[in-house]
């Protein structure tokens, strides 16, 4: 779908990158820019830096960067229409539809509306006789009307084609219910609904549009549940059940769990910041989401042995995206749902007081798999822990650790101090033996995934990059730079990409920006520019610094080796030939 570049424009210079940012991090300023805990990586440094001037970011420490679009669509896992709707969203302005990919967009629409209209009519069933089971159901698991208007439960009444014939009533078309995953196509071509007699979970994004849906049987049939497919409205990898819910609570913890009854359960007991994977494993799509609104999880996983092994995986993917985990430890209930009937919202509130962090839970674990009255236990206990401990970077709390280790295996404090000071040089070991190798020449050092000639011509590129960046901070000098420096000078294809839509960019009037690039580059290239441009900053170029960057392109064009002109395309070869034609006359 195109959206008018006037309107992106628009919107950008309406939004304000601080108060994004501020939504999801702690901006703090830092002369004339801002600083602030990257969102999207575990620091313990703010290097993560805004620069109010040109309403652009770049983080030093992962490399992202970008504009208030590239942070929306980072932040929330959207695409860039998407991401643009959201920030209108936020700013009260309407996404005008051009030239639209008008069969996509009616599409996506329409699949909206089927949703809407089945999470109501699953909805309404409950108060019908036919749906008395489906309530009944819901009444057994102790659910409130409250609780079940809240979520919009509802109910699928057994039969093949209730909601199929509810829909096609209603002008939807055959092929729209299958892209919705309303109604699957049997193996003759015929019509069945996809969900029969099963309690129905709609899946809501946080603009309120039902996008999805998760039903579960009334008994032991199988499969106990079954989820919507991926759809042009949902990704499962990239949603979660009740985060909405969970974002407007407003606080910076969440709690994951399996399912939608535990996630149902738990905000029942006044604990509205739940979420839950829909009907999949924990990914990192999932986890980066969570980052944007939280810093820190407790796993409140079913204590079952599947159980604890997705939270040692969960444990893991959310560590990568920078949020601190807990584990939260039942003790006579399986899950949260069956810990709060059996013990009331009070002591679930404790348990979460008391859920343990990510040590405590990994030392329980091994304790659990050493039998420490023997010899050998106690030694491989003792080694496995020491490298626990050995990542553990704060003196004191290592110290806790060790005192307990000390007394449950009956040693001395020394003693198991050594074996982590052991553990700890190791790794300081591994670590310099993988920074000598990733700096053990230059090449190592220059490569670079989206511009893979910066390690073949490093002195070029680098010019390239500052010229881009100067340019970008003051446009007014692209006619002047462009008569001495054609795209053709540009020796890596990936910046003489990015002058050129500057260049474009210039002469169609559109405002120099890290806007210019989104509907052609995608985020890691956008990443790219917005490191530049950072880059550019620190170093404050002058017009003397350009006009040096401008000559070290001139001059290498000028010494071409034979290698480097077969090497060149048609239209650079007669651009050289005219210029060798030119200082002959």
């Amino acid at each position: 779908m195109s959206i008018p570049r006037s309107f992106v424009e628009q919107l950008l210079q309406q939004c304000d990158l601080e108060e994004l940012v501020g939504r999801y991090a702690l901006v703090k300023r830092a002369g004339r820019n801002l600083k602030c805990l990257c969102p999207f990586h575990r620091e313990k440094t703010p290097s993560f830096v805004i620069y109010p001037e040109n309403q652009s970011f770049y983080c030093f420490g992962c490399g992202v960067g970008g504009d208030a679009i590239s942070f929306v669509m980072k932040a929330e896992n959207l695409d860039y229409p998407d991401a643009i709707r959201f920030l209108a969203q936020m700013q009260g302005m309407t996404v005008p539809e051009e030239g639209q990919d008008d069969q996509a967009l009616r599409l996506r629409n329409r699949v909206l509306e089927i949703n809407r209209l089945a999470a109501r009519y699953f909805f309404d069933n409950l108060s019908k006789p036919e749906g008395r089971p489906g309530l009944e159901y819901l009444k057994s698991r102790q659910l409130r009307p409250g609780t079940i208007r809240h979520f919009g439960l509802g109910y699928a009444l057994p039969g093949w084609d209730n909601l199929k014939n509810y829909l096609l009533n209603r002008g939807y078309t055959e092929q729209e219910l299958v892209a919705a995953d309303m109604v699957k196509r049997g193996k003759k071509g015929g019509l069945y609904d996809s969900f029969r007699n099963r309690v129905m979970f709609p899946i809501i994004d946080i603009r309120g549009n039902v996008i999805a849906f998760g039903g579960r049987v009334l008994d032991d049939s199988k499969p106990k549940y079954l989820n919507t497919n991926d759809t042009v409205v949902y990704k499962k990898s990239r949603s979660l059940f009740a985060f909405g819910f969970a974002k407007a609570a407003g606080k910076r913890k969440l709690i994951l769990t399996e399912g939608y009854m535990d996630t149902i359960a738990v905000h029942a007991a006044g604990f509205e910041n739940a979420v839950a994977t829909c009907g999949t494993a924990l990914t990192a799509e999932q986890a980066r989401m969570m980052a944007g609104i939280a810093d820190e999880i407790i796993i409140a996983y079913d204590s079952d042995g599947p159980g604890q092994t997705a939270t040692r995986r969960a444990m893991n993917i959310l560590s990568q995206a920078g949020l601190t985990s807990r584990v939260l430890k039942m003790e006579g209930a399986k899950d949260p749902d069956e810990y709060i009937k059996k013990f009331g919202d009070a002591r679930f509130g404790v348990l979460l007081e008391q859920s343990e962090n990510v040590m405590d839970y990994q030392l329980e674990e091994l304790l659990r798999q050493y039998d420490i009255t023997t010899s050998n236990g106690k030694i491989e206990y003792l080694r496995r822990s020491a490298a626990l401990l050995a990542e553990v970077e704060r003196q004191d709390e290592r110290e806790i650790y060790l005192n307990r280790i000390a007394k449950q295996l009956d040693l001395g404090v020394d003693t198991v101090r050594s074996s982590v000071e052991a553990a700890r040089n190791n790794r300081s070991r591994r670590q310099q033996q993988q920074l000598f190798r990733k700096v053990a020449g230059s090449q190592a050092v220059n490569r670079d995934p989206v511009n893979p000639e910066k390690a073949r011509f490093p002195k070029q590129v680098r010019a390239e990059e500052e010229i881009i960046a100067y340019l970008m901070e003051f446009p007014a000098e692209i006619p002047k730079t462009e008569e001495k420096l054609p795209p053709e000078y540009f020796v890596s294809a990936f910046n003489r990409r990015v002058y050129q839509r500057l260049l474009e960019g210039y002469h169609q009037g559109e405002t120099i920006g890290l806007g210019l690039f989104h509907q052609t580059f995608d985020s890691e290239q956008c990443s790219s520019i917005a490191r530049m441009m950072a880059q550019g900053k620190q170093l404050t170029l002058s017009q003397e610094q350009l006009e040096g960057c401008i000559q070290t392109l001139r001059e290498y064009r000028d010494r071409l080796s034979g290698e480097d002109i077969r090497q060149l395309t048609a239209r650079q070869l007669e651009q050289l030939r005219r210029e060798k034609a030119q200082k002959r006359r």
